[in-house]
């Protein structure tokens, strides 16, 4: 059976919402951690250096994620909230700003 595109809807807007309610922003990276898309070990080797880009550790087809980054973006701005760029450094002293967690894809950055 596949989930109709309304229930979809519903269950990334409550994603969504659950995260406003729990930290008072969204972030797209906190977005992919809480959907089982990003493994929290793969996300500390990305800040600690070891991966260029979490591209190639995304779980899933990077088609679907990619839709439902824009949606979740697309109903985040919905509900009032507006984007801010955030930049990301290696977990180490003097680290150089990390490429963006999707790669050549640009994220939508935080939005609060």
């Amino acid at each position: 059976m596949t989930a109709e595109p309304s229930d979809i809807d519903a269950e990334l807007h409550g994603q969504v919402d659950a995260q406003i309610m729990d930290q008072g922003s969204f972030s797209v990276l906190d977005f992919l951690m809480d959907s089982g898309r990003l493994l929290p070990e793969d996300y500390e080797s990305w800040r600690r250096g070891d991966l260029g880009t979490l591209d190639a550790v995304l779980m899933g087809s990077p088609d679907k994620i990619r839709r439902q980054i824009e949606a979740v973006a697309a109903y985040a701005r919905k509900l009032g909230l507006v984007q801010q760029l955030q930049s990301f450094h290696a977990w180490c002293a003097d680290a150089p700003a990390l490429p963006s967690p999707c790669g050549s894809a640009r994220m939508p950055p935080s939005m609060r």
